[in-house]
C-alpha cells in the first residue's frame, strides 16, 4: 500500500517508515495495545452478558439542558461569561425557555441547525448493531470518541424481513453459520485480529461514541430519513427517543426526525427525483 500510494502522493509519505517518525509510531501504538489486551484479559471477565439493548445512553451533560442558555447569549453580549451565567441564574425557567426558542429558530428543513451553543451539550452512548450499519455511522467525523470492539460472532445477528420473505432465511443462516465457524477455527489457531476478516456484516459490534447535540442535530435528522437504510434508521430513531427522554426540549427542536416506519422501497423517492433530473437534461438538449 505504502509502495503504490507514493506513486500519486509521494510528498505525504516521506516520514510514513523512517525509524524515528512512521516506524516508531507503528511500534507505539503495538506495545500500548498490547499491554492494555493483556491487563483486560488478567482483570477483566473473559465473557459479556450486557447486549440486550440496542442503542443505550451512558451518560449525559449538562444534565439540564437550559444551563446552555449563557453559551447561547455570549456572542451578542457584551459580558463575560461568569457575568452571563450568573444573571441567567436568576431568570424563571420560562425566560430561559424563551431565549432557547429564539437561539434554534424558525427551522424550514434539516439544514438549517441552530449555532454552535449546543456543541457544550455531550452525550455519551453505546450500541450493539451490525457492523454495516457502523460502518455508515462510522463516516459523521464529527462525532467523537468512535470506539469499537473486535468483530466477533458471539453477538449473533438478525434475519432482515426482506429474506424471510423472499425465501431465503436458510441460506442466510446457512452463510453465517459458514463463518461463525471459520471465525472459531481461526481463533483457535492464535489468531485473534485476522478471525475477524471471517465475520460478516450483518454480525453484530458493540461500539461506543461521544457526540455533541449540534452534531446529534446533523446525524439524526439526516440518517433518520425515509431514503436511509433501516438498520441505522432504527438505531437513530432510538438515539433521539433517549435524547428526547433527558433533553426534551433540544428533542423537540429536532423536528425533521423521522420516525415513521421503513417505507417498502426506501430509495425509490431518491431515484425518481434523479430521473426527473436525467430527463429535464435530455428535454435540454
Amino acid at each position: 500500500m505504502l509502495r503504490e500510494s507514493r506513486k500519486v502522493i509521494g510528498a505525504f509519505l516521506k516520514r510514513a517508515d523512517l525509524p524515528e517518525r512512521g516506524l516508531a509510531w507503528v511500534l507505539y501504538i503495538q506495545e500500548t495495545k498490547k499491554a492494555l489486551r493483556k491487563l483486560a484479559r488478567n482483570y477483566l471477565p473473559a465473557e459479556s452478558g450486557d447486549f440486550s439493548k440496542m442503542v443505550r445512553l451512558v451518560d449525559f451533560s449538562p444534565k439540564d439542558e437550559l444551563d446552555l442558555v449563557p453559551g447561547m447569549l455570549f456572542e451578542l453580549s457584551e459580558l463575560s461569561e461568569a457575568e452571563i451565567r450568573d444573571e441567567v441564574a436568576k431568570w424563571p425557567v420560562e425566560k430561559k425557555e424563551e431565549v432557547l426558542r429564539a437561539y434554534v429558530g424558525e427551522r424550514l428543513n434539516r439544514r438549517h441547525k441552530p449555532g454552535r451553543a449546543l456543541e457544550e451539550a455531550i452525550i455519551n452512548g453505546r450500541i450493539v448493531a451490525d457492523y454495516g450499519t457502523f460502518r455508515d455511522l462510522q463516516r459523521h467525523r464529527i462525532v467523537d470518541d468512535w470506539e469499537w470492539q473486535n468483530l466477533t460472532t458471539k453477538y449473533g445477528y438478525d434475519v432482515p424481513e426482506l429474506i424471510t420473505e423472499a425465501g431465503f432465511e436458510a441460506k442466510f443462516r446457512e452463510c453465517f453459520a459458514i463463518s461463525e465457524k471459520l471465525w472459531k477455527i481461526i481463533l483457535a489457531a492464535g489468531f485473534e485480529e485476522e478471525a475477524q476478516y471471517a465475520t460478516l456484516f450483518g454480525h453484530k459490534l458493540r461500539y461506543h461514541f461521544i457526540m455533541n447535540a449540534r452534531e446529534a442535530f446533523h446525524l439524526l435528522e439526516l440518517r433518520t430519513s425515509p431514503q436511509g437504510h433501516p438498520g441505522y434508521r432504527k438505531i437513530c430513531q432510538e438515539m433521539h427517543h433517549l435524547l428526547s427522554a433527558v433533553h426534551p426540549r433540544l428533542g423537540a427542536a429536532m423536528k425533521f426526525v423521522n420516525q415513521s416506519g421503513d417505507p417498502p422501497l426506501t430509495r425509490l423517492d431518491a431515484e425518481r427525483a434523479t430521473q426527473l433530473k436525467l430527463k429535464l437534461l435530455d428535454e435540454k438538449k
